[in-house]
């Protein structure tokens, strides 16, 4: 189920390199076989043990330091790196596995000690006696208990040490894996050589062989490892996308804001251009009247009638060039021609036959009322502009939220997953 779920979210966030990468190390869990991996430090006697378990007689430098050897029973049909004659190692179906921990950091991640011990079914870790227990020791033998791999610890040269010291060091080993349940220490009252050592080694390893169900529930674990490993690979995944997803949100919102507050500026920069544009018109017209229509002192009242002509044709002639040079100023502003026709052209109309009467004071009257409609015109086109925009920018964010929303899903599943995984 687990394994089915991370293909699922892998394929989602278009990341499979993940699962395929788990699904890598958990196929080397896939062995008839049962392993048992010899591991240790350097030059604590992993390979003359190992000769002394498989009756072959590999050189004690046939393992470099960052690679593993196989060695597999003859006539079992399996490839390994040696070939055994051992008829223990091949009634018991066994094949032995040399590791080196000289290939692990300092400070492991439990991935990498899982893909250290994943050829390991049962373990045999020698221990240097004079310096038994280092960081690195007691930080695989913690993983090794957790992953519930039977774990055998074998004290190696100790027939270096005096007796009194050889039982402080089997004291203070026991004291510190107490509490183990997978993890304990070969029982042997002195210490050995190899070659007798290698015969307890391997009465421990024979009754271990004894729990077949052991090998399922180590290799299980083992597999959780694996699977944990990809779902906090998936949710480092998950949780970058969902950052890039939020700042292409917030910044798409912000320049959409930006063009909105820039339109609006340049909409009010041309509603003042607009004004002066009006207000300078209506200077001049006032200008032309006064000019062209006021009575003279020197007219007689029998020219009155010559002078009323006079006027009334001055007054259509600038109406008409008023009417003009604002249409031009209205449409430059944008204003469009049914909302000129409609409101402003057929305001000048109205207001033509009384500027005949009173040309200067009805003047006024309607350049304050053009003011405004166009105000009003101006107002209403904001007013669109800014709802148009946050619609387009309610969509922006709809869209992005879709996307979040689904990465958020997929994080949900992810933890759910995570938390299952722990509590096995």
């Amino acid at each position: 189920m687990g394994k089915e779920t991370i293909k699922k979210i892998a394929t989602q966030l278009e990341c499979l390199e993940i699962y395929e990468k788990m699904q890598s190390c958990c196929s080397k869990l896939e062995c008839e076989q049962t392993r048992i991996t010899v591991t240790g430090g350097s030059n604590v006697g992993k390979t003359s043990l190992i000769n002394a378990l498989a009756e072959t007689q590999m050189e004690i430098s046939f393992l470099p330091t960052n690679q593993t050897i196989k060695i597999t029973a003859k006539g079992l049909g399996q490839i390994g790196d040696a070939e055994s004659e051992s008829s223990w190692m091949k009634s018991e179906n066994i094949e032995i596995w040399e590791l080196s921990d000289q290939n692990l950091a300092a400070e492991p991640k439990p991935s990498d000690l899982g893909l250290h011990f994943v050829h390991t079914d049962i373990c045999v870790m020698l221990l240097n006696a004079s310096a038994a227990l280092n960081r690195l020791e007691m930080k695989q033998i913690e993983f090794l208990e957790q992953t519930k791999i039977p774990t055998l610890l074998v004290l190696a040269k100790a027939d270096q040490l005096q007796q009194e010291d050889f039982v402080k060091v089997r004291q203070y080993v026991n004291q510190k894996t107490a509490d183990y349940r997978f993890v304990k220490l070969l029982d042997v009252p002195e210490a050995l050589s190899t070659e007798n050592l290698a015969v307890h080694v391997k009465a421990a390893v024979h009754d271990l062989l004894s729990d077949a169900n052991q090998r399922a529930i180590s290799r299980n674990s083992l597999s959780r490892i694996f699977e944990s490993d990809a779902a906090s690979a998936l949710s480092e995944v998950c949780k970058r996308k969902l950052a890039t997803v939020n700042e292409k949100k917030n910044n798409k919102v912000r320049e959409m804001k930006e063009a909105q507050n820039s339109n609006l500026s340049d909409a009010t920069t041309a509603w003042m251009q607009l004004q002066t544009n009006l207000t300078e018109c209506k200077k001049k017209a006032l200008a032309e009247i006064k000019n062209s229509i006021e009575p003279n002192t020197h007219i007689t009242h029998e020219n009155t009638e010559f002078q009323d002509i006079s006027k009334s044709n001055c007054i259509v002639r600038i109406i008409n060039h008023i009417v003009e040079f604002i249409k031009a100023v209205c449409f430059k502003a944008g204003i469009g021609k049914k909302y000129f026709d409609e409101k402003i052209d057929l305001l000048i109309r109205q207001h033509t036959d009384q500027m005949i009467i009173s040309a200067s004071d009805k003047l006024n009257e309607l350049y304050d009322e053009i003011f405004r409609y166009i105000q009003d015109f101006q107002n209403k086109r904001k007013e669109e502009t800014i709802r148009q925009n946050n619609k387009e920018i309610e969509i922006a964010i709809n869209n992005f939220q879709t996307e979040i929303a689904h990465l958020e899903n997929c994080m949900q599943e992810i933890n759910s997953l995570t938390g299952k995984l722990q509590n096995k």
